[in-house]
């Protein structure tokens, strides 16, 4: 009788064992949480949430990046684009990024001198700052629709960007966006954009027209200085949007034309800074 008491006691911890052990190693697999390199491209992996993050490396030639990869067993689906992934990769020339990544990380892809043209997916739906920064050769970039907020500094001094699409749910255009954008020659800000922000444009010599949204509430000081060749503004907001001090370089805006809502000339015409214009027409 003590002999089959010791053999149940044994089976019982057995199996509590079995319970235990089976319960704990797919916790460890799903808590890996590491760096590691797969086909060239590193990343920060959680197989815990299954996701990936492509990290900074040493990129160059043409990168593709994958919707998934797999490691340690577990699928994971490649959902951003880390801080400085890509950035001072002065060889990398082009890029495909994947339907599944919803953020591009601040810095991402700063001063990457030899990319031309950058093809951003609806999936993605924040862009970080300073995130194409000083890619002094691109010459195209397709936003992606979902897009609500362009980055402080996100394609300053983008000198080659000769045309850009800015998608209709942004609502917000960070200071300094744009600046420096030398080759751009019109821009449509749409109608969902309630505030421009400072530099946003500022020093894109080759813009000679623009055309601001309905919407568009606050313009911030010097949004749009240091463009000599600007010679119509469109604006669609029928209520004058707040600026502080002069969005423009008034030596400029003696020569330019502001198009207004034919209702609210008068009010373009008394408002300081609009008042500066060569002259005030109804669209």
């Amino acid at each position: 009788m003590h002999n089959m008491g010791i053999t149940k006691i044994n089976s019982y911890m057995k199996r509590f064992l079995f319970l235990i052990l089976s319960t704990l190693v797919p916790v460890a697999v799903n808590a890996f949480a590491d760096e590691a390199e797969i086909d060239g491209i590193k990343y920060f992996i959680l197989t815990k949430g299954q996701t990936a993050e492509v990290r900074a490396n040493r990129y160059r030639g043409d990168i593709v990046i994958p919707e998934t990869v797999e490691w340690e067993g577990v699928v994971c689906k490649v959902t951003s684009i880390g801080r400085s992934a890509f950035s001072r990769c002065d060889g990398l020339t082009s890029v495909s990024i994947p339907s599944s990544v919803k953020t591009i990380g601040d810095y991402a892809f700063m001063s990457c001198i030899s990319l031309t043209s950058v093809i951003i997916p609806n999936s993605v739906d924040s862009i970080g700052e300073y995130s194409f920064r000083d890619c002094q050769n691109l010459e195209s970039i397709i936003l992606s629709d979902s897009i609500r907020t362009i980055g402080v500094s996100a394609f300053s001094s983008c000198f080659s960007l000769s045309s850009i699409k800015i998608p209709e749910r942004v609502t917000t255009i960070c200071s300094s966006a744009f600046a420096r954008c030398e080759r751009l020659t019109s821009i449509i800000i749409p109608n969902n954009v309630i505030s421009i922000g400072r530099y946003a444009f500022e020093g894109c010599g080759g813009l000679t027209n623009i055309t601001i949204g309905s919407k568009v509430a606050t313009i911030l000081p010097d949004a749009f200085a240091e463009c000599p060749e600007l010679r119509d503004v469109f604006i669609l907001a029928k209520k004058v949007p707040k600026t502080s001090i002069s969005i423009f370089e008034d030596s400029f805006i003696n020569y330019a034309t502001l198009h207004v809502p034919s209702e609210s000339i008068d009010a373009y015409k008394s408002a300081e800074v609009w008042n500066g214009f060569k002259s005030i027409i109804g669209l």
